[in-house]
């Protein structure tokens, strides 16, 4: 039974769609798990009922790039430069908001992350929820 479609006294009914938010039921085999989630831009989500959206924190703007990344020189100068990179294909040493890295996350992908998570009503969405805001907060 997908309560989010379903006319029942328990069901979602219009609960999230009255709150301008989508509905999703992640255990179709229980009745009282149907969950409102907000929409993008917003964040958050709760079962069963409305959930308390927030707008993400204003990314914080990268660092102004120095103008002296030209004059550092060879490779172990460039790094020096607090916002400076070095580019080996070109040989030079030029601006910019961070270093490049490569970043790998393991998320579990078991059962219990399909459980409530602190606030979050499902696990693995709030961990994919925080990676997003994580990264969109990344300078350019």
């Amino acid at each position: 039974l997908n309560e989010c479609t379903a006319v029942c006294p328990s069901c979602a009914g219009t609960a999230c769609t009255a709150a301008g938010q989508r509905c999703y039921d992640p255990d179709r085999s229980t009745l009282g798990t149907w969950v409102c989630a907000c929409r993008a831009p917003l964040f958050g989500e709760a079962e069963r009922a409305a959930a308390a959206c927030a707008a993400e924190a204003t990314p914080m703007p990268p660092p102004p790039p120095p103008a002296a990344c030209g004059t550092l020189g060879e490779e172990c100068g460039c790094w020096e430069g607090s916002a400076c990179q070095w580019d080996g294909s070109a040989g030079t040493c030029t601006a910019s908001a961070c270093p490049p890295l490569d970043v790998v996350v393991l998320v579990d992908g078991s059962g219990t992350m399909a459980k409530p998570f602190g606030r979050h009503a499902h696990g693995f969405r709030a961990v994919m929820e925080t990676m997003k805001l994580w990264v969109r907060r990344l300078p350019p």
